[in-house]
């Protein structure tokens, strides 16, 4: 793997996004800071520079960047923010014991999806999914311009 500069735009995000998801799996408390402070330090600022620079890069018009990175902090931060307490996980109650604590009737989308929502979840290939999603937005984005 060479430096950031030989890396494409889309490798760059992916990077970033999976280094403070480690960050935050080996420190869980971490993920709290990521929401409880401005991101204003320097190492925040050179982060969020990283995500400025790859959609411009990938095209995106510069007004719209400074939305796509937010929303790409935010899927990323949130989602590392949810994993390291736990909230992803199973938790004491199986799923179906959960979802019994209410009728059926109150909870029509978890009835529907019940077959999946009693998978076993794979969060890497989640978050790598969801990262793809987001390559695909920011590309979308970037063709509006054409």
């Amino acid at each position: 793997m060479g430096t950031a500069e030989d890396q494409a735009w889309d490798e760059r995000l992916s990077a970033l996004a999976q280094a403070c998801r480690k960050v935050t799996q080996r420190h869980p408390w971490a993920a709290h800071l990521l929401f409880s402070r401005p991101a204003v330090t320097p190492d925040a600022v050179r982060a969020v520079d990283i995500i400025y620079t790859a959609l411009i890069e990938a095209g995106v018009p510069e007004p719209e960047v400074p939305r796509l990175e937010r929303l790409v902090s935010t899927f990323v931060i949130g989602f590392a923010a949810s994993e390291a307490p736990g909230r992803f996980a199973p938790g004491a109650l199986d799923p179906r014991s959960r979802r019994g604590q209410l009728p059926d009737n109150e909870l029509p989308g978890h009835s529907k999806l019940g077959p999946w929502l009693d998978l076993p979840v794979d969060l890497t290939a989640e978050f790598e999914a969801d990262l793809e999603d987001i390559r695909r937005l920011v590309k979308t984005a970037a063709r509006r311009q054409d």
